[in-house]
This record gives structure tokens, C-alpha cells and sequence, in this order.
């Protein structure tokens, strides 16, 4: 899939003080600035007052920015940085306004943020570029599954810029107190070294191209199977497009009604994107298959038939997860995991 180099205006904004945490974490401006930390600190994140800088509550913001012009029908981006060996810690994507990388990044764009404001958590007031928060992984290159949102955003502009948050205290607005520490470093657009720079992957497709009728499924419905009720007709090839927003792989259940063995007359295979390669393995029995797709990606393969499926033939299931969050409750129940689009090649 064709990918896009970060800006070189990306960075860190880092603001620390010995006062309170509202008043480090809430201040408008930052007080500083820094795109060129790979190998000390930390970029992403919060620390404490008995952490890092003695005495000192620090929180730290990394922003990016993409160039999408010229870019048309975006259906899918993953974000990809480059974790540094210290951190590993939580992480969320969120949407700056528009001001962010006017006149390149400022210390002033400590908040910008689309719906940020003091004393408030993020979680239901800015807007969300991940469905879940995402652990950076140390010395590795780390893949962000981007949302709706965000592919919606890469649609309408020249540029897309993503803003990188701790989750654990930032996005939350949670005191992490002396002792509290949830920090990840990353390499930015300056690093001399191409395979370490952040990137934005994307796909585009048809805008005619779209689901079968009765062949469309939320996270929820797949969680409790849903019975596909449009026809699979002989001799065609049929995508089954999956979206993981989950931080963990899922199984995916195909699986005849009655006990039929469709798989008599059906087959599937990976497709020849790349997105199929984000199907891990296949797990064939006597009425289902199993297919384990990987986390936080977009999966697909393609199931055809020498004999007509009549709807109502089969049904799907996914192992999508229900999750609840005492300290999260605006997104406490939901459910994650695969959505799924049957679409007819």
C-alpha cells in the first residue's frame, strides 16, 4: 500500500511545573518544543511528581502531519512510528483543530486540540482518530489503525495532522500523583534513518463499491452472530471486509445454518491486497471456518461458491469483546473488535 512521510514540522510539546496538575496539564502553552529526543526522554505521555523531574509534573504531546492532496476516496489509514527503547506506555490519537501547524509547531499549540478544554477529560469532548487506546512498543515499529474520523478528515483536506496523548493520566485527566508514569518515546520526521520515520499508509477504492444487501455488520451484531441474509450467488467472488479496532487478534466464525456444510460448494483465499495479509490462518472443520485476523488492521479474503448460498444459508461471528471501564464511562460497554462488509467483487 503507498504510504506518506511525516512533515518535518512534527514534534513534541512538553510543559512541566511544580504546581498542580491542572495547572501542567490544562495550561495553553507548552515550553517547549522538540523533534529530535529519539534516545532520551520521552515524547507521549505524563510523569509525576516523584518521576522523571524531580518535583515536577510533566506532560508531553507529539503532533504529526501528513500531506493528503491529491488524494482521493481514502477508505483506510494506519498511522506507523517508531517506538523507542523506553516507554511502552498508553497512547491515544486525537484530532488537533486547525490552527496546529499553521506557522509551524509552537509552543502554543500545547492545547490545540479539537474539543480539549481545562479541567474536562478528553474521552467524549475531543475527537477520537483511534477507537481504543494503543500501547507503543519499544524498539519496534509500532502500526495505528486510523478511524472514520480521521479517513473522513484525510477526505476533505490537503492535510491530515494527528496528535499523540498519553491515555492513562492526559487523555483521562487523572492525577498520576508523585509516583505515576505512563510515557512512550518515538523517532519524529527528522531522524536520519527513513525506516524510523512516522508514516501514513492509505487505501483508496470505488465509491461505488459497497456491501451487498444484508451483508453489513456492526461490532455488536457480530459479537452475538448475525445471520447473513443477502444471497451469495455461484461463480461470483464476495470480499469479506474486516476492520479489527482492537488490540488483540479475533476470531471470525463462518458457519452453515442447520448444520449445512456449505463449504461443499464454498472456498475461501486471501485476496491479493495487502490487507489480506492480515488474515493470520485459516482454521477449517466440518460447517465452519475460522479465520484469525490480526489486531488493530483491516483484514480481507474472498469466499465464493460453484452453487448458489440463498440468504439466510449462513451465519457470522467474531470473538469481539464487551469492555467495561469504571474510570472510562463514556466509552465503558462498548464493544471492540471486528465490524464486517461482505462486498461483491
Amino acid at each position: 500500500m503507498p504510504n506518506i512521510a511525516a512533515s518535518t514540522s512534527d514534534g513534541h510539546i512538553a510543559k512541566s511545573g511544580t504546581g498542580t496538575w491542572a495547572s501542567v496539564r490544562d495550561a495553553t502553552d507548552g515550553d517547549s518544543v522538540s523533534n529530535t529526543s529519539f534516545g532520551g526522554g520521552f515524547d507521549i505521555g505524563s510523569q509525576g511528581k516523584g518521576v522523571g523531574s524531580a518535583g515536577q509534573y510533566t506532560v508531553k504531546r507529539s503532533f504529526f502531519q501528513f500531506n493528503v492532496a491529491g488524494i482521493s476516496n481514502i477508505t483506510e489509514l494506519t498511522m506507523s512510528v517508531y517506538g523507542n527503547s523506553s516507554g511502552g506506555g498508553k497512547a491515544r490519537a486525537v484530532k488537533p483543530t486547525a490552527a496546529s501547524f499553521a506557522s509551524g509547531l509552537g509552543v502554543a499549540d500545547f492545547d490545540a486540540i479539537e474539543g480539549f478544554s481545562a479541567g474536562n477529560t478528553m474521552a467524549g469532548n475531543v475527537t477520537d482518530y483511534t477507537d481504543n487506546y494503543f500501547t507503543i512498543a519499544n524498539s519496534a515499529t509500532n502500526e495505528i489503525f486510523l478511524n472514520a474520523a480521521a479517513v473522513n478528515d484525510a477526505n476533505a483536506n490537503n492535510k491530515l495532522s494527528v496528535c499523540l496523548v498519553g491515555d492513562t493520566f492526559d487523555y483521562k485527566n487523572v492525577d498520576p500523583s508523585s509516583g505515576g508514569d505512563n510515557t512512550a518515546a518515538v523517532a519524529f520526521a527528522e531522524f536520519p534513518f527513513a525506516s524510523f520515520q512516522p508514516t501514513l499508509t492509505y487505501v483508496t477504492g470505488s465509491a461505488a463499491r459497497e456491501a451487498i444487501g444484508g451483508g453489513q455488520f456492526t461490532r455488536t451484531e457480530l459479537r452475538d452472530r448475525a445471520i447473513v441474509t443477502g444471497e451469495i450467488e455461484a461463480n461470483k467472488d464476495y470480499e469479506f471486509l474486516l476492520v479489527n479496532n482492537l488490540n488483540n487478534q479475533v476470531y471470525f466464525n463462518i458457519e452453515g445454518g442447520g448444520g449445512k456444510d456449505i463449504f461443499n460448494t464454498a472456498s475461501m483465499r486471501t485476496t491479493t491486497s495487502d490487507s489480506g495479509s492480515n488474515v493470520l490462518e485459516f482454521i477449517s472443520e466440518s460447517v465452519h471456518v475460522s479465520v484469525i485476523l490480526k489486531a488493530n488492521a483491516t483484514s480481507s479474503f474472498l469466499l465464493s461458491s460453484s452453487a448458489a448460498l440463498p440468504g439466510n444459508t449462513f451465519s457470522a461471528l467474531a470473538t469481539n469483546p464487551q469492555v467495561f471501564n469504571i474510570e472510562d464511562t463514556t466509552a465503558s460497554g462498548s464493544v471492540f473488535g471486528v465490524n464486517l462488509e461482505i462486498i461483491e467483487n
